[in-house]
């Protein structure tokens, strides 16, 4: 769970860099979340 918790902050951290496109980017960061919580 600590391993799942640093990946989503590490995300939002990403999200809250791109702050501009703010939408499209959560939606992508959304995918790979899914994606990679999927995978692991």
């Amino acid at each position: 769970m600590g391993r799942f918790t640093s990946l989503f902050e590490f995300l939002s951290g990403l999200v809250l860099r791109d702050n501009k496109e703010m939408k499209l980017q959560m939606e992508k960061r959304q995918w790979i979340f899914i994606y990679v919580s999927l995978v692991l």
